[in-house]
């Protein structure tokens, strides 16, 4: 019996494409929702969602409407950038895990905000759909920065 088997996956040029294309669809959508945290307007907008979130609502005790939204949109620019990043893999799976975890937020404004307003189905299907493609991009860049060389991938024995 043997303690591991390998695997050849070469992936093809469509499965390369649509990684890419979901990759870059969700950095170029957080880069446009982090640098529009920047704008008063935004700042407003988010107000009544980020103040009535439990682990967010106290940074209005400490800092303006603004910088709220500034220090939110940082985190999301950072992220996406580091979703980016064709460097080291590590990057990549924590900026996609950035990701992850400001959609997880987002989502969980509906249950924490008192009356969230007619558009709630659009806003959680579309927040779910990045949310998966940013676990996935997490997941496959996790698995490729272990991935032995000329593309085998070490998988545990099935018993």
């Amino acid at each position: 019996m043997h303690s591991s088997t390998t695997l050849r996956h070469a992936p093809s040029r469509l499965e390369r494409a649509a990684y890419s294309l979901s990759l870059y669809s969700v950095v170029g959508i957080f880069i446009g929702f982090g640098a529009y945290k920047f704008t008063t307007h935004e700042a407003a907008a988010i107000f009544p969602l980020v103040s009535h979130h439990p682990l967010f609502g106290w940074l209005y005790l400490f800092f303006s409407q603004q910088t709220v939204s500034r220090l939110i949109g940082i985190f999301e620019l950072a992220s996406a950038l580091a979703m980016a990043w064709p460097g080291h893999w590590r990057i990549r799976v924590a900026g996609s895990l950035g990701v992850a975890l400001t959609l997880i937020v987002t989502v969980s404004f509906l249950v924490t905000t008192p009356d969230p307003g007619g558009g709630t189905f659009g806003f959680l299907v579309k927040d779910t759909v990045l949310l998966g493609v940013a676990l996935l991009v997490a997941a496959r860049t996790f698995a490729q920065g272990y991935v032995c060389p000329h593309g085998e991938i070490a998988l545990p024995a099935s018993r």
